[in-house]
């Protein structure tokens, strides 16, 4: 987890990090970062996206495919 952490871009481990540490309010974090309130927001579900897709294990199908370089590689466009 705290690779994870490290791995993420200034902008969104600072968000994070004022947010989870600091245990500031969303609102406090924003002024703090003399950000908007909709840009803190939008940096903590990015951050916590990040996270997650570093963090978690690769499906087998993932794995399968990894193994075999004729499996197209596709995008989660959400």
């Amino acid at each position: 987890m705290a690779a994870a952490v490290r791995a993420l871009p200034l902008e969104l481990r600072e968000a994070l990090l004022i947010v989870v540490l600091a245990s500031l309010t969303h609102r406090e974090a924003a002024s703090a970062l003399d950000i908007s309130l909709a840009t803190l927001v939008g940096r903590l579900t990015k951050a916590r996206e990040r996270i997650s897709a570093l963090t978690r294990a690769p499906t087998a199908a993932e794995t399968a495919g990894a193994a075999s370089p004729s499996v197209p590689h596709l995008r989660v466009v959400k």
